[in-house]
C-alpha cells in the first residue's frame, strides 16, 4: 500500500511539472506568433517601418496602448501613419495579441542599414521586436499578484525590412 501511495505521489508530481512546462512552451509560442505578426504588419506598411515610426521608445503594454481615432475598418481607408497607430494598438490590446501573456510588454526598435544614394532617406532597416512576460511556471507561485516582475521571460526577433 505504501509503495502504491509513493507511486501515486510521484505521478501527481510528474503531472504538475508537465503542466508547468507545457504552459511555458505555449507562452513562448504565443510570443513567437506575436513577433511574426507585428513584423508582417510592418512589412505591409514598410514606409512607416523604414522611417522608424513603429519604434515604441518605452515598452508597449496592453494598458498603455493608445486607441487611434480611425480604426482602419474595411471601406474606411486610412493613411500609412494612422495604419501604424492602429497596428500597434490592435497588436497590444487584441484578444489574440499581447494581452494573452501575463504582464506582457514589448519594444520595437529599428536601425537604418541602407540609405538612398540620392536622397539619403532610409530604404532598409534592421527591426528588433522584444517581448517580455511573467512566466508563472518559472516563478514557483500560482498567483498573478505575487509575480517577480524583474524575472520575466523574453523572446526577441529581428528581421530586415526594405522599401521596394
Amino acid at each position: 500500500m505504501i509503495i502504491l501511495a509513493i507511486g501515486m505521489f510521484a505521478l501527481s508530481k510528474l503531472q504538475v511539472v508537465s503542466v508547468k512546462t507545457n504552459t511555458s512552451a505555449y507562452q513562448h509560442s504565443i510570443a513567437s506568433m506575436l513577433a511574426y505578426d507585428m513584423m508582417d504588419r510592418m512589412r505591409i506598411n514598410n514606409v512607416e517601418a523604414v522611417n522608424g515610426n513603429y519604434n515604441t521608445g518605452s515598452p508597449l503594454t496592453p494598458s498603455n496602448a493608445t486607441q487611434p481615432a480611425n480604426l482602419c475598418k474595411p471601406g474606411d481607408p486610412c493613411s500609412t501613419s494612422v495604419l501604424k497607430d492602429y497596428d500597434k494598438w490592435a497588436w497590444a490590446t487584441g484578444a489574440n495579441m499581447l494581452a494573452q501573456l501575463p504582464n506582457a510588454e514589448a519594444t520595437i526598435t529599428s536601425a537604418t542599414i541602407d540609405t538612398d544614394s540620392v536622397t539619403s532617406n532610409p530604404v532598409a532597416v534592421n527591426v528588433t521586436i522584444t517581448i517580455k512576460w511573467a512566466d508563472l511556471s518559472t516563478q514557483g507561485t500560482g498567483s498573478y499578484g505575487n509575480i517577480d516582475l524583474s524575472n520575466k521571460q523574453q523572446f526577441t526577433y529581428s528581421s530586415i525590412i526594405r522599401i521596394n
